[in-house]
């Protein structure tokens, strides 16, 4: 986390998975690989496969992106078992974050930019209605920009009119935070909807 920006924010731009979203996953892809690689090892393969960018990029069939992990971390499994887990990894939403975003919706403009794939998209939106929680939604495979690329950033602000002082932006990946950083963002890094809540509090004190 950094200090509270020097205004009030106009914009809170969030993350979905890790912080507004529940998470599964990892722990099949372990027991799958027989716990060959530690959780740092398999974000690492997973935020730097080519192959991964370019499904979050919409740009690859979901088929195409099960082959390659497969491949690349040696699972035994099908495509087909692979893409049904893979499309129960998004477990709902982190409790009292429906109700605390559509009040923080009063008190200041809330965005998300997540980066999503055909799979999990459809339930978010579906099952867990992340478009009717905010006022601009931006998801990768649609936009065909990947987090950490600045670029998601200036899209934002394209499409905002808004200046990067403005925005007040919440990851639970440094590299994304770090981004958000360079290109202006205030940046608070959180696991979980708790500490969003927590690290919020310093920049909407009237809200929390």
């Amino acid at each position: 986390m950094t200090e509270s920006p020097a205004r009030a924010p106009a914009l809170i731009l969030f993350d979905l998975g890790g912080v507004v979203v529940q998470q599964s996953g990892v722990e099949t892809l372990h027991e799958w690989m027989q716990y060959r690689f530690t959780t740092p090892e398999i974000w690492h393969y997973w935020t730097h496969s080519r192959e991964i960018h370019a499904f979050e990029c919409g740009k690859l069939s979901a088929t195409e992106f099960a082959s390659a992990v497969i491949r690349d971390l040696k699972l035994p499994v099908s495509e087909d078992v692979f893409l049904r887990e893979f499309a129960s990894w998004p477990v709902g939403l982190f409790e009292g974050a429906h109700r605390d975003i559509l009040s923080m919706n009063s008190f200041v403009k809330t965005a998300c930019y997540t980066n999503t794939n055909e799979l999990h998209w459809p339930r978010l939106v579906g099952e867990f209605g992340v478009n009717e929680l905010f006022s601009h939604v931006y998801a990768s495979h649609e936009t065909g920009i990947t987090k950490p690329s600045q670029q998601a950033f200036h899209l934002v602000l394209r499409d905002t009119g808004l200046q990067p002082e403005d925005v007040v932006f919440v990851d639970d990946n440094l590299v994304n935070i770090q981004s958000a950083r360079d290109t202006g963002l205030h940046a608070l890094h959180v696991q979980g909807w708790d500490e969003a809540k927590r690290a919020l509090s310093s920049v909407l004190p009237a809200f929390f």
